[in-house]
């Protein structure tokens, strides 16, 4: 067995990675939390000349244990090797350097009646039609296809849908089961990420129905329009009852009228958001590791910082410290 693998295996505890006990993530014996970034989609990433393995580094660096890479519908459906070229080449680099990685299906709407947003920036290349396809038939074949080329990969966890958005929760769940279901056919072991509605955001329908599996936890955005007072509502208070992950956040100071609920800063939004989620979520990941990208954590590819990736280096060094004093016994 080569060097990274034993260096994997030796992180991950067991040949069983991950998986979700109560509401919090287990790695072998031991509770953990994910804690990361998520990168943009290799696919644009190479047609910028910046799919490198440096970015997975320096995240590493930053204390990150975790890197969410999202696969665009439009992207997936345009290259028939989006595997092969991308996927197996970031989920390396993730595994060299003993990290998880969330394989995130990058649609957004409703995957039944295929309602999906159109933004402007999407005539453009490298998009060149809508980024966002949220065709329910397209999302099942990919996650049939996935499953089946990185079941057995203990660092791998699926993320099934991005944002279910114009869509019930009793039509929701009945979708995540029909995903799920094309995951489990081929792999019984890795977690599965669900998300909630409204934009992923909304869990409340959590004290209703569950989607029926025992390695599944559920996924919530947060961003600073839907303000403090509604996350006790949506998705907070649940926590001490469902594994909860928030697999989005970010803040942006200089957001324009576009971005709007984007606007935030770190003592505004970001501190508020890390002691609330302290103690309640089994983890969280920050969007997005790039410099054009919003909310963008990157001001360029030179690795100078915005506001906002400065404090999640500094967030993610505090619970790499943190970590530090709990393995040291004090």
């Amino acid at each position: 067995m080569a060097g990274p693998e034993l260096k994997l295996l030796a992180h991950l505890g067991s040949a069983m990675g991950l998986r979700v006990e109560g509401t919090r993530l287990v790695e072998g014996k031991a509770p953990t939390s994910l804690r990361g970034a998520s990168i943009a989609d290799p696919a644009y990433l190479d047609w910028e000349g910046e799919l490198r393995r440096e970015h997975i580094r320096v995240l590493a660096s930053w204390g990150a244990n975790t890197i969410r890479v999202p696969v665009h519908p439009i992207f997936w459906r345009r290259l028939s090797d989006y595997a092969e070229r991308y996927l197996d080449l970031v989920l390396s680099w993730t595994r060299e350097e003993s990290m998880y990685a969330i394989i995130d299906w990058h649609a957004i709407g409703n995957p039944i009646t295929r309602e999906s947003p159109f933004p402007s920036w999407a005539r453009r290349e490298p998009w060149g039609g809508p980024p966002y396809d949220p065709d329910l038939r397209l999302a099942r074949s990919f996650w049939a296809y996935i499953s089946r080329r990185y079941s057995g990969w203990p660092n791998v966890i699926y993320e099934l849908f991005n944002e279910p958005a114009w869509i019930s929760w009793r039509a929701w769940v009945r979708v995540a089961e029909l995903l799920l279901r094309a995951v489990r056919e081929n792999d019984e072991e890795a977690p599965v990420l669900v998300a909630g509605t409204s934009w992923c955001y909304d869990l409340s329908w959590l004290k209703k129905a569950q989607v029926k599996d025992s390695n599944v936890a559920y996924a919530t955005h947060v961003y600073p329009y839907l303000g403090l007072r509604r996350w006790d509502k949506s998705w907070g208070s649940l926590c001490h009852e469902f594994p909860i992950l928030i697999t989005e956040w970010g803040f942006k100071e200089d957001a324009s009228i576009w971005s709007w609920h984007l606007r935030g800063s770190a003592d505004g939004f970001g501190r508020q958001l890390m002691e609330y989620a302290r103690g309640r979520v089994a983890g969280w990941v920050a969007w997005v590791f790039h410099p054009t990208w919003e909310p963008n954590m990157l001001a360029n590819w030179r690795y100078e910082l915005t506001s906002f990736g400065s404090f999640v280096r500094e967030q993610l060094a505090l619970h790499m410290a943190r970590g530090n004093l709990i393995k040291a016994g004090r």
